[in-house]
């Protein structure tokens, strides 16, 4: 077996509980607000929380693994990154789905709605 590096080690451990914890924070936040982009949109929306989840874990781990402040940072730096990324590819998939849902239940002021609200 090939020794690892600990900052191999760091970005392992960050991977692992970004895609275990991650997976718990993007169902939850599916649950809130539903996902209208379609496959690619859950896809990329559960990469942002993996990324965003698992930078703490991997900062934690590089610096007692003796990589002091830099490797930390270094570590919480490229999951968070990686988490806006996964945010930024989310949106090109999402937006439009969303317009085009608002776009469909915006139906105006109707007569009806002017009789009805008394004013």
């Amino acid at each position: 077996m090939v020794p690892l590096e600990p900052l191999q080690i760091a970005l392992i451990v960050g991977l692992l509980v970004g895609i275990s914890a991650g997976g718990y924070v993007a169902l939850l936040s599916h649950r809130e607000s539903q996902v209208l982009g379609g496959p690619l949109a859950h896809l990329f929306h559960f990469f942002a929380a993996a990324g965003f989840v698992g930078g703490l874990p991997a900062a934690i781990t590089a610096a007692i693994l003796g990589q002091g402040l830099g490797g930390a940072l270094l570590m919480a730096a490229g999951f968070l990154l990686a988490s806006g990324i996964g945010l930024f590819l989310y949106a090109l998939f999402e937006r439009p789905a969303q317009a085009r849902i608002q776009r469909d239940d915006d139906t105006g002021w109707t007569e009806a709605d002017a009789r009805s609200s008394g004013l």
